[in-house]
């Protein structure tokens, strides 16, 4: 189960406490009806809570090194994209053919694999910040059909091209 609210600003909560976090979480949903009270209490109760930012993460490089990032630890769309895994896929595969054909050379690779997956991620990035605008402005089945038919990119999008195995 999941509660997500939007903050105007980084709330001053201490990861640890426990107390201030079920505080904020009880004084966000107080006014929701349905099961919200209900859920509400079992938070006093219930032995696992994870309460964090929703955040998109934009890097201008993804490697470094001999270390390359991918997936959400490198370009993270949000959750309220439904791109993770996709993009998790599709930058392990478009890495590892960079790196066979790169013959050994992981600068190459590197560079060569987020030159073709940035197009792809902006894509999907943006996909994530509209997501969120849907989500919290009182979602309606509706808005969730539009944004899921939105998600399906053509085969003629511009960052999806150069991933498609020829």
């Amino acid at each position: 189960m999941g509660l997500l609210f939007k903050a105007d600003q980084r709330l001053p909560v201490d990861r640890n406490d426990r107390k201030a976090q079920t505080k904020i979480l009880k004084a966000r949903a107080a006014h929701l009806g349905w099961q919200a009270p209900a859920l509400l209490a079992e938070l006093d109760r219930t032995a696992d809570l994870y309460f964090d930012a929703m955040v998109q993460i934009r890097m201008d490089a993804w490697s470094t090194g001999r270390v390359v990032l991918l997936g959400d630890a490198g370009y993270c769309a949000a959750p309220t994209s439904g791109r993770g895994t996709s993009q998790a896929l599709v930058g392990s595969y478009v890495l590892a053919e960079q790196l066979a054909a790169a013959d050994g050379d992981h600068s190459t690779a590197f560079a060569a694999y987020e030159h073709a997956m940035r197009p792809y991620v902006e894509h999907n990035q943006a996909i994530g910040v509209q997501g969120s605008q849907h989500v919290f402005a009182r979602p309606t089945q509706e808005m969730f059909d539009a944004m899921a038919a939105q998600t399906h990119a053509p085969q003629t999008d511009p960052g999806l091209e150069p991933l498609l195995p020829t």
